[in-house]
């Protein structure tokens, strides 16, 4: 440590160290925190105020600390918009809301079930989305228009149609993606109808899946075969995708 300053260099970095260690501003002379950033005219600010967050093509790996903030720019499949680190991961900070629609999700819909055996699969014959870009239906499948991380809903209803009365059926419903089934334990589910004729039941289902661009999915529904009785899908179908980032 020096005990005598010898010129002006050496005075100019003890003061910058000491200027570090204290509170700083800019284009302000009392900052409220450790950082304050002043327009320089808050009545009239000018395209150069503003604080520029880093802007990245790709996330910077693993965050130092929670709240760490980045901007996404030109990411081959990602959101476009600010992420932050929540010591785990970067979540999307959701910077255009739409009130009357959410432009996050894309919704399958359709009517009834194809086929006349015990296994049938569920109908869906429309996608709605505010941009369904790349989402599509066809022969009951539904393809995937974007790559990322989704929670995946699905509803149903279903009916016997025999007046004879008979025991329970139970139904099963299984989310195929790419003709592969999903892990049992949150691709499917079971419902059941009572033993009185007629008889009806709903089900419904949610997990999230990472899925990418051109995936297909589709359900499909198993009736166990206690009895004979005819059943048949009623109401609407609907397979939701909510894109998580």
């Amino acid at each position: 440590m020096y005990y005598i300053i010898k010129n002006g260099l050496t005075a100019t970095l003890l003061f910058f160290s000491l200027v570090v260690y204290s509170q700083t501003g800019v284009v302000t002379s009392s900052p409220d925190a450790s950082l304050h950033v002043e327009a320089i005219n808050k009545a009239n600010p000018s395209g150069s105020d503003g604080v520029l967050i880093p802007r990245m093509a790709d996330y910077p790996g693993n965050g130092i600390e929670k709240g760490q903030l980045i901007y996404l720019l030109n990411h081959p499949t990602d959101q476009e918009g600010f992420y932050f680190w929540d010591g785990t991961t970067w979540v999307w900070l959701i910077n255009n809301y739409e009130r009357t629609i959410d432009v996050a999700t894309y919704v399958a819909s359709g009517s009834g079930y194809t086929g006349t055996g015990n296994n049938r699969v569920v109908n869906f014959s429309r996608i709605d989305a505010y941009d369904p870009t790349g989402f599509a239906v066809a022969a009951n499948n539904v393809t995937v228009g974007k790559t990322g991380k989704y929670l995946v809903t699905f509803t149903t209803s279903a009916k016997r149609t025999s007046t004879v009365l008979g025991s329970q059926a139970n139904f099963t419903y299984v989310l195929y993606v790419n003709g592969n089934q999903l892990p049992s334990i949150t691709g499917s589910v079971t419902a059941s109808t009572s033993n009185e004729a007629p008889s009806s039941t709903s089900a419904a289902m949610s997990t999230i899946v990472d899925l990418n661009q051109g995936d297909v999915l589709r359900v499909d529904v198993n009736r166990s075969n206690e009895d004979p009785q005819a059943f048949i899908g009623y109401g609407i179908n609907g397979l939701t995708l909510t894109f998580l980032r």
